[in-house]
């Protein structure tokens, strides 16, 4: 009967996709939760079995071209027990190092030779997931310069180069100004030699685009005579002598022997002389001797053949070195004086030094010109 008829009735359909849409999103959040879970313990664990942290990501290796690439780079181990680092450098190899427990260590490498600029990358690390790398840096030799002017030396802030000498003891700053053709960013040590034994090392850099730079050395003398003062292949030669008493007249510096000749000089400049007898072309003297002003002196034994006069005035002078400590007045003979023996006779020479419209020209020189 219709009074009595029922509906069966089901459940709602959008129910069911209600608690079906529901299921999928706690299903789904349950799969990241368990691999943010997975991910976070792999981490913790990738953590404690590598927590390894360079010093530096990006380490720069400056090589003169034709040296091998060798170097090391600094890691940090913040594990509380001993663990084993491996950089992997993929075509360059795998380098290994057990760094102790909250310590710092070392990766050492060695690339071979690398003859252009070339950047080396590592990766370390949990799963190689960190990265590192070397940049190669080179330069030739050649490119790296170093003249003689570009040697100077310092005392108490004073430019003495010029002087070529200092007194013993006494505190000297060298500086050298290095040029860097490569114009390229880059650090390299030149040692400081005297008298071929190294008394210090300082490191020259230079910034990208940068051709020159200086370093400075400080150093004292305390042996008296001529020193080599050499960095990189530059060498100069630095006098360390006191101030002493000038000789007396006629002082024979240098003696010539196992000749006839003789030369009689007269010196007619208001102050002392050194005159100095050589061959053309000669580095080393024949004969040298000390005139004082306005006074004459004789060189005797001089052996036969053809000579140059030299003529030089100073201030200062150094029983070291018989000479000046510094010369001001340089000259020598445009004109050759020859000597000859013969059976019966030999050769004698008078020269006036000093004196305008002589019988000899002569011409300025440089006192390095003059032979030693």
């Amino acid at each position: 009967m219709k009074g009595n008829e029922r509906e069966a009735i089901g459940p709602d359909l959008n129910d069911q996709k209600k608690s079906s849409t529901k299921k999928t999103v706690f299903f789904t959040l349950g799969i990241v939760a368990a691999l943010v879970l997975v991910i976070g313990v792999a981490f913790g664990i990738g953590y404690t079995t590598t927590p390894f942290q360079a010093k530096n990501d990006v380490n720069k290796v400056y090589l003169i071209k034709g040296q091998d690439a060798k170097g090391q780079l600094e890691f940090l181990n913040n594990a509380n027990s001993a663990k084993t680092l491996e950089v992997d450098f993929g075509s360059y190899g795998v380098e290994k190092q057990i760094i102790q427990a909250n310590a710092e260590g070392n990766i050492e490498y060695d690339f071979g030779k690398i003859e252009d600029d070339t950047l080396i990358k590592g990766k370390y690390g949990f799963m190689n997931m960190k990265n590192i790398e070397v940049d190669v840096i080179v330069v030739d030799e050649s490119q790296f310069t170093i003249d003689k002017s570009n040697i100077q030396i310092y005392q108490d802030k004073t430019n003495i180069t010029n002087k070529k000498y200092v007194e013993p003891n006494k505190e000297i700053t060298i500086e050298v100004t290095i040029s860097n053709d490569s114009k390229k960013e880059f650090e390299r040590e030149y040692a400081l030699k005297i008298d071929g034994k190294t008394i210090a090392n300082e490191t020259a850099k230079w910034n990208h685009g940068d051709d020159k730079t200086t370093i400075s050395y400080d150093y004292k003398f305390t042996k008296q005579g001529y020193h080599k003062i050499n960095i990189g292949d530059t060498t100069i030669d630095f006098l360390c002598s006191t101030k002493d008493k000038v000789p007396s007249n006629g002082t024979i510096l240098k003696r010539t022997s196992g000749g006839y000749g003789v030369l009689e000089l007269t010196n007619k400049y208001d102050r002392d002389i050194i005159v100095v007898l050589a061959k053309p072309g000669d580095k080393k003297a024949t004969a040298k001797v000390f005139i004082k002003a306005n006074k004459k002196a004789t060189i005797r034994g001089i052996k036969d053949g053809t000579y140059i006069i030299y003529t030089k005035g100073g201030l200062g002078y150094s029983k070291v070195i018989k000479d000046f400590l510094e010369v001001d007045l340089s000259y020598k003979s445009d004109d050759k004086l020859k000597f000859k023996t013969t059976s019966g006779s030999y050769t004698i020479w008078k020269v006036t030094l000093g004196v305008y419209d002589g019988n000899m020209d002569i011409s300025l020189v440089d006192d390095d010109a003059i032979p030693a």
